[in-house]
């Protein structure tokens, strides 16, 4: 609504803290709008941050950061072509398959993903790519297609089109199922 979003333009002005869709190319922010706001998001942190900034972490805004820890972490992480996280796959030790149901919110068609399973990806909550991997996003967004509403499998498939494997980070543990 018309209030809600000068709400959110005076919390804005006043923090500076969000980014609106305007910053994201006028993506809107809807679940099935997942995709497009994460390649936005991409072009936008490129567009925005110097080379010095060697990291991008895509975070849900329900998730909790420890950030010392994440900071703690980095030095340990490569500097390029690194796209790491909670890697179901590897997590688990079985793949991920896609959601054949028509009336759940990932239905994934045979048409739009033939395969029977689900590549290995960082889950997406939270993961962290370099910015050489986000800087790939940015530059190619307009031609990236995505995975239904799948954000996390969509990057994991275009990690992989320039042979960038995720990375199983222990420390990205989802709570909800493991406990802190």
């Amino acid at each position: 609504s018309d209030s809600f979003s000068k709400e959110l333009q005076r919390e804005n002005d006043t923090f500076g803290d969000l980014l609106l869709k305007d910053e994201l190319d006028g993506v809107k922010d809807a679940y099935n709008a997942l995709v497009p706001k994460t390649k936005a998001f991409f072009a936008y942190f490129i567009r925005e941050f110097d080379d010095a900034v060697r990291f991008v972490a895509l975070v849900d805004d329900d998730v909790y950061v420890d950030a010392k820890r994440l900071v703690e972490s980095v030095p340990a992480m490569p500097t390029t072509r690194f796209y790491g996280g909670q890697v179901w796959a590897e997590h688990f030790g079985q793949p991920k398959l896609p959601q054949r149901d028509p009336k759940h919110r990932n239905y994934l068609s045979e048409e739009d993903y033939p395969m029977s399973q689900l590549p290995p990806f960082a889950i997406g909550p939270h993961y962290v790519l370099s910015r050489d991997c986000a800087q790939f996003i940015a530059d190619n967004k307009d031609v990236l297609r995505g995975v239904g509403t799948l954000e996390d499998v969509s990057v994991a498939l275009w990690m992989l089109a320039i042979g960038v494997k995720p990375q199983h980070t222990p420390l990205f543990a989802n709570a909800r199922l493991f406990g802190c």
